[in-house]
């Protein structure tokens, strides 16, 4: 065991940390350790830092957990003055976790409008449908007897609905003078995605709206219909072939130095093993992701004594575990970080 007396700041001291005697691989460190571990680029190894450095290696680095995953490596799409398109920046890596929507870019040239009508989406009567317009139609109030009370908005908020069944009969509602109605109509009954609100679409409100999920074997969808269809990841994988586009419709677009055009083009997909951690400090820990396959060399630390070591330990433990789930399954841009030639990326 070694004691090379690096320390970080704890609360109110220094912490030090007694180092293993002998260095190792990522994937032998993960075999005789069980995750969470503290562990040191071994110093031959260390990446120097530069001053623009988000991520500091010569720093202790905590490793959290070790994934398993596909992902899809894309560049950006601007326009250039000539308005043709080109690529821009880095990669942007979508893993397959990540939960946007998507839209090929052939279907986005097909699309006849960008209004579509409730009456569509009940034909086709999918499990689930995107609105990106601000809907019009009633959500419950109250119950009386055994009559559902609804209020009539115009002001249902945009997202991705569950599509439950057809409303036809009488609706009792509210409208905005507070008064009473009461009419026949033909509705889509649906569920906002947090599962939080009910809401009856009459069938004549129309919107900027796309299918997501189909029903399996109960769906009566075809491409040929006006309503496009959105995928996710998971299906994008199966169908995407190399320099094929897409656009991103609905989802957390990656942090970019400019602006995003939400339009992708697919490079090609790879199975990364890798482990998620952050930097040991209790002040501004940051993400990383390192891979298994390859790597510098570890020195792993021993646990100590230090009740003010366990509290900054304890602190990027919390961090990692309200953090990776995030981490996970968003959309980034692909920064590399040479290591003699071994990589890690943020």
């Amino acid at each position: 065991m070694i004691d090379d007396g690096y320390s970080i700041l704890g609360v109110g001291r220094e912490i030090s940390f007694v180092w293993s005697d002998h260095a190792q691989t990522l994937a032998e460190t993960l075999k005789d350790n069980r995750l969470p571990v503290v562990v040191k680029i071994v110093e031959d190894d260390v990446v120097k830092s530069e001053p623009d450095m988000v991520i500091d290696f010569q720093r202790p680095l905590l490793l959290y957990r070790e994934v398993k995953r596909r992902k899809l490596f894309t560049r950006h799409m601007v326009m250039d003055s000539m308005n043709r398109s080109k690529e821009a920046g880095p990669y942007v890596v979508i893993p397959e976790e990540y939960r946007g929507l998507f839209l090929k870019m052939e279907s986005l040239k097909e699309r006849e409008s960008d209004i579509i009508s409730i009456a569509t989406i009940a034909r086709v009567m999918p499990a689930t449908f995107l609105s990106l317009s601000v809907g019009r139609g009633f959500v419950p109030s109250k119950i009386r007897g055994d009559s559902i009370i609804y209020n009539k908005r115009k002001d249902i908020p945009t997202g991705l609905f569950y599509a439950m069944n057809v409303h036809e009969d009488y609706v009792t509602y509210i409208n905005s003078r507070k008064s009473e109605k009461r009419r026949l109509m033909r509705c889509l009954r649906c569920i906002t995605e947090d599962r939080k609100l009910e809401v009856l679409f009459p069938f004549n409100w129309s919107g900027d709206l796309y299918i997501v999920d189909l029903r399996r074997n109960h769906s009566k969808y075809s491409e040929s219909d006006p309503v496009t269809r959105l995928h996710r990841i998971p299906e994008l994988l199966k169908i995407l072939e190399p320099n094929q586009q897409v656009k991103l419709i609905h989802g957390d677009p990656p942090s970019l130095e400019s602006k995003f055009s939400g339009i992708l083009k697919f490079c090609h997909l790879t199975e990364e093993h890798t482990v998620i951690g952050c930097t040991l400090t209790s002040k501004e820990p940051r993400l990383f992701e390192i891979s298994v396959p390859s790597g510098p060399l570890y020195t792993t630390a021993l646990n100590t004594n230090d009740k003010h070591s366990d509290v900054t330990l304890q602190k990027c433990r919390d961090f990692m575990n309200n953090t990776i789930t995030k981490f996970i399954t968003e959309m980034k841009i692909r920064k590399d970080f040479g290591v003699e030639k071994r990589e890690l990326r943020e």
